[in-house]
């Protein structure tokens, strides 16, 4: 199956539950399959959109807090997902956190600390590091 294809089937699976959160934008679920949606197509500022709505609904949801700072990442806006990450870790210290600490720092220029972070995300890294050789 080509990548067209692929993606033009994903879209008419996902498309009836992205409508249906205008009918109730305060389903979890649906809100989380939106999300998802868009950070897979790369969209991530409308990613961040539906991460924010999850969070008001959960705020102490540290995974949503995670992948919206790694929206931030992606976009290279690593103050914002600094900021996100500090009140993820506040909730519950989690490897992925520091992962994203180690990217935020090592984009950062800050490669001391980055190494410090990434030794911190248990086996994340080397997994990590493993996927891009």
């Amino acid at each position: 199956m080509n990548e067209i294809t692929t993606e033009k089937k994903f879209n008419n699976i996902i498309s009836p539950y992205i409508k249906k959160i205008e009918v109730d934008d305060q389903n979890i679920l649906l809100l989380n399959y939106a999300a998802f949606y868009e950070l897979i197509k790369d969209e991530y500022q409308n990613a961040i959109s539906y991460f924010t709505k999850i969070i008001k609904l959960e705020p102490e949801n540290i995974w949503i807090l995670n992948y919206m700072s790694s929206c931030y990442i992606e976009m290279e806006e690593y103050d914002k997902a600094e900021k996100i990450i500090k009140k993820s870790q506040s909730i519950n210290d989690s490897d992925f956190a520091h992962l994203l600490y180690g990217l935020i720092h090592y984009n950062n220029g800050n490669y001391i600390k980055s190494a410090v972070e990434f030794g911190k995300s248990g086996e994340l890294f080397s997994i990590l590091i493993s996927e891009v050789k």
